[in-house]
């Protein structure tokens, strides 16, 4: 709990907000959008202020407003009451859907992987999925089967390395303890690790493992000293054996067992 606290490190005010520090510091950088205190050896440190600061850049991104304009709006806001033409349109799509899509189109990976990571480093997880990542898969979609099957591959790569890195910073200074993800599908690590994300969980050192069909051979991982934390992730309906050792692991293990639905949870989750 950090409610009786005037200043906050930045891993702090990263758990307390849900922003990535790399995405504090792109906002501070970048756009100005916060402005931490320093301590003597340099080291950010937030206020309430900066918490309130945060939450209200994170109302705008929800709306779809781009981060490039946020500070404009907020800027105009305090000025007149009024954010007037500064406001986005209705949808909430970022505007570097287009931007990955041009670059896709054009079979460019440099400037796909440039927009790709700039995206996870200046949104929150939240806007990095329901902004960008879904509305690109939808418009992906859209194509024709053969320019749909390698923008998809490319696009799913290029994600799937940006998740990576979040979890190798989440890995950074955590000892040995890990959580293990596994799927019961094949290729549902991007959709497992942005649920993962959503959760706001203590950063861990975490492994994904995919098509894992029967749970209960999940049983020796969720007897692993190492082990803080076992999910298991799933798109499909739940037959009665399934919902029986699903149920049976969580009696025997408790809170170190999690079953989580993709879809549904995120949907949650963004609402």
């Amino acid at each position: 709990m950090h409610c009786n606290k005037d200043v906050y490190t930045i891993k702090e005010i990263a758990e307390i907000t849900g922003v990535k520090p790399v995405t504090l510091r792109a906002w501070q950088r970048r756009y100005n959008l916060i402005s931490p205190q320093r301590s003597e050896k340099g080291h950010r440190r937030y206020t309430e202020d900066d918490v309130i600061a945060i939450k209200q850049v994170q109302e705008w991104l929800s709306r779809g407003v781009s981060v490039s304009k946020v500070a404009a709006i907020i800027a105009k806001e305090r000025e007149t009451g009024d954010q007037g033409d500064l406001l986005p349109s209705t949808s909430k799509d970022l505007e570097e859907v287009k931007a990955v899509m041009d670059a896709l189109a054009a079979t460019n990976l440099n400037k796909a992987a440039s927009v790709v990571s700039q995206v996870f480093k200046e949104y929150p997880i939240k806007v990095c999925y329901s902004s960008f990542y879904l509305p690109c898969r939808h418009a992906i979609h859209q194509l024709n089967a053969k320019a749909k099957q390698l923008s998809l591959s490319i696009f799913e790569e290029l994600v799937c390395k940006e998740l990576d890195k979040e979890l190798e910073v989440l890995a950074k200074g955590t000892g040995k303890e890990q959580v293990i993800i596994a799927t019961q599908q094949a290729n549902q690590r991007i959709e497992a690790l942005f649920w993962y994300g959503l959760q706001n969980f203590p950063a861990k050192r975490v492994a994904v493992f995919e098509n894992i069909t029967n749970a209960a051979s999940l049983q020796p991982l969720l007897l692993s000293e190492n082990v803080v934390k076992v999910i298991f992730f799933t798109e499909n309906e739940l037959n009665k054996q399934t919902k029986t050792t699903l149920s049976d692991l969580s009696l025997e293990y408790g809170d170190k067992f999690v079953v989580a639905n993709s879809h549904s949870d995120i949907e949650e989750t963004e609402r």
